[in-house]
């Protein structure tokens, strides 16, 4: 129903009456914060996309405050100086190379990323640069794995969030 509501009547549809009232019901049960009053408030930022390449297909995703886009590209990157076709989808030597590029990428989100509005300083281009990437591969040892530790940088609290998934055809619809 919310989904019609949002068809029916645009961004008004979420913002306002029935589902913003839903919403604050909802945050008010749970201990959260928000009101209808914040939804009504509430200005849309347009951000400009991040992009990047892998083996040579163009990907754009989502820029902070989303961290998914950046960290995407950063993993890619990493992966990008690997012949994972030679290894196997699956081997041990491809999950390996998958998971210490994903070690990288999130240690790189918790040290790095956050909502631009409140952290300008991000370093999203040097994140997404392939000499950056070529340079955290070197640190990737074939024979083990990596420790991961939290006690290089500070943990953020982590919130009850959504997430969301982008599909884009060739036609970029």
């Amino acid at each position: 129903r919310s989904l019609e509501r949002i068809a029916a009547s645009g961004p008004a549809g979420f913002y306002e009456g029935e589902t913003a009232a839903l919403i604050e019901k909802e945050m008010k049960a749970g201990g959260g914060m928000i009101t209808a009053r914040d939804l009504a408030a509430y200005q849309a930022q347009k951000r400009t996309p991040v992009r990047g390449t892998y083996r040579g297909y163009e990907v754009i995703s989502m820029s902070p405050p989303s961290s998914g886009g950046p960290v995407l590209l950063l993993m890619l990157n990493i992966l990008e100086g690997y012949d994972l076709r030679a290894s196997g989808p699956g081997s041990a030597a491809t999950l390996h190379r998958v998971a210490e590029a994903m070690r990288r990428g999130f240690a790189d989100r918790a040290r790095y990323l956050g909502d631009p509005d409140f952290n300008p300083a991000m370093p999203v281009a040097r994140l997404l640069a392939k000499d950056y990437a070529a340079s955290l591969r070197k640190t990737i040892r074939e024979d083990r794995a990596s420790a991961s530790s939290p006690a290089s940088f500070e943990w953020p609290a982590e919130s009850k969030e959504t997430t969301h998934l982008s599909v884009v055809d060739e036609a970029r619809n």
